[in-house]
């Protein structure tokens, strides 16, 4: 909050006002524009008066919100390098109705020629008091922050109340910004950048291995211990239930230990989940720049398999919503789950926290839905197959695509292979052309085809009798083993219930069959059995049957 305080003071102190008592101002409030109002000369201690008699006025500290600079002059007693006049203008633009809005709006119209008011600068980007109550509203409805507490209510809520319930609007937004750098920070960081003179840089390492980390010489770096126990300290203050800073308390308790204990080590836990957070400047410098030399990131850096903060809520919450179970009381919402990775590991029979650091196992898989669900995280057949990002689920859902277009391919191709086999069987079965009278001698054996038929019978003919049978049965089976193999895969991704997942692999049937449907389709791609003249009348016309001998399929006509 000191760091907050700070900087709104120093963005109050755009221009020193160096003023002495004039004689006779009452004409220059009426007429401003008056060549006389050249020579009038405002006394500082006046308009510290003046404006603190405006904000005091106000409905609380930080309506409006340029008041909240003025507390913040005051409380640093930077009286001296502070505006008092940019501040009271910027208050009375907000809410003119505030105490001597008329008067100094007045002097300072359109036109004025008054020293005071034609030096003066305005305070830029900055946004009014409930502008900056939303900001806050937004940041702490996404997580839990120290600060929040100071600043609730709801938009709907009448001013009155809201001044009562958020005080400081600005404030508290400064206070949260300067903790995390996130989405919600954009008017805060606007009216930063647009005073970005008036206050020094907040970077506070500079130089050295901070700005190069890749240097050689930067090899056996280590930061200073003070610092690093400072940062842990400002990181776990403001966000207590971060993965981070559980560790910390499980290894100063006794309940952890090892190299993982390690200070250094406990802020990289904290910073790779957090890297925005206010703290993590010195450990993003150091370890986060690309081809960084620095030995103490990784030696022994963070604990490889540790559950970030928000994962485990989530996890949490998505177990607790589809089964009651122990430590479920404990986190209802991620603005209400205390302890989040104690409450997972609690959940997952993890007896000790630890167990759930070293154990690899123990990183946050989706749970198991048994129902519809839109969900891009899921577990896909095997462990190591979980999308974390929607690239990755695109990835797997092209993939069922595939699979499913893979396996009508291989069907279909079963079908082309087993029509050109029984093509062949006819073609090397028919006898040549029996010359006119004579009758048409047919091999009943075919060895080379499909083997003798075989004799009649229920309970004959199970076992191939020849060569080519073998060969032919064998790849049918390799055939049969893969498509079943590769239809229950898909059964199985079906089963995850994801419908991304389910779409995607009826999609992949559907395409296979528009590319591949005509394979076995009767048409002109079969070879013709050569025609043959029946023996007598009393034959019967055979008609092809897939896949039987060759002798016994004869086309009479």
């Amino acid at each position: 909050m000191a760091s907050a305080k700070s900087l709104l003071a120093a963005i109050a102190a755009l221009l020193a006002v160096s003023a002495v008592r004039a004689a006779d101002t009452s004409a220059c409030y009426t007429t401003p524009s008056s060549a006389d109002c050249k020579s009038l000369l405002l006394s500082t201690s006046t308009l510290w008066k003046d404006l603190n008699s405006t904000c005091e006025g106000a409905a609380a500290t930080g309506w409006p919100s340029a008041c909240s600079l003025r507390a913040a002059c005051l409380s640093y007693e930077a009286g001296a390098n502070c505006n008092p006049l940019s501040i009271l203008m910027a208050a009375c633009e907000e809410d003119s109705s505030l105490p001597n809005c008329s008067k100094y709006q007045g002097l300072c119209a359109t036109g004025s020629v008054v020293p005071a008011c034609t030096s003066m600068t305005a305070i830029a980007s900055l946004a009014n008091a409930t502008t900056y109550f939303s900001d806050v509203q937004t940041l702490c409805g996404e997580m839990t922050m120290t600060g929040c507490s100071d600043c609730t209510g709801s938009a709907s809520d009448a001013a009155s109340s809201l001044a009562t319930s958020c005080p400081n609007p600005l404030g508290t937004l400064s206070q949260l910004c300067l903790e995390m750098s996130m989405d919600g920070c954009g008017d805060w960081d606007a009216l930063c950048e647009a005073n970005s003179g008036a206050f020094p840089s907040l970077s506070w390492a500079v130089g050295g291995c901070y700005s190069d980390p890749t240097q050689a010489s930067c090899a056996d770096f280590v930061q200073n211990a003070t610092v690093t126990k400072q940062n842990i300290t400002t990181l776990c203050n403001a966000m207590p239930f971060m993965s981070g800073c559980t560790l910390r308390d499980q290894c100063n308790a006794g309940k952890a230990s090892g190299e993982y204990c390690d200070d250094f080590s406990i802020l990289a836990d904290i910073c790779v989940d957090m890297p925005k957070m206010w703290g993590c400047e010195g450990y993003v410098a150091l370890c986060k720049t690309t081809g960084t030399a620095v030995k103490q990131c990784t030696n022994p850096g963070a604990v490889p398999s540790l559950v970030m903060t928000y994962d485990a809520m989530n996890d949490v919450i998505d177990s607790c919503n589809e089964m009651p179970m122990d430590g479920c009381s404990d986190c209802t919402s991620t603005s209400n789950c205390p302890n989040p990775i104690l409450t997972l590991a609690q959940q997952r029979g993890r007896a000790t926290f630890t167990s759930l650091c070293t154990d690899a196992s123990g990183s946050s898989l989706p749970p198991m839905r048994m129902y519809m669900h839109t969900a891009w995280t899921e577990v896909i057949l095997f462990k190591g197959w979980v999308p974390t990002n929607k690239g990755e689920y695109i990835a797997s859902c092209l993939a069922m695509i595939a699979g499913a277009i893979l396996v009508q391919f291989l069907k279909s191709l079963r079908l082309r292979i087993e029509a050109r086999w029984a093509a062949e069987m006819r073609t090397s079965c028919a006898a040549p052309e029996a010359a006119p009278g004579k009758q048409l001698v047919v091999d009943e054996g075919c060895p080379g085809c499909a083997g003798p038929p075989p004799p009649p019978g229920l309970w004959t003919g199970w076992v191939a009798t020849s060569w080519p049978q073998a060969r032919r049965n064998a790849v049918r089976s390799a055939f049969t083993g893969i498509v079943v193999f590769l239809d229950y895969m898909l059964m199985l991704v079906v089963m995850t219930f994801n419908v991304g997942l389910i779409v995607s692999t009826t999609l992949g049937f559907m395409l296979g069959a528009l590319l591949f449907g005509h394979i076995g389709e009767a048409g002109g791609r079969a070879v013709a059995a050569p025609a043959v003249a029946p023996d007598n009348d009393a034959d019967l016309e055979v008609q092809f049957v897939e896949p039987g001998s060759c002798c016994g399929n004869r086309n009479l006509s």
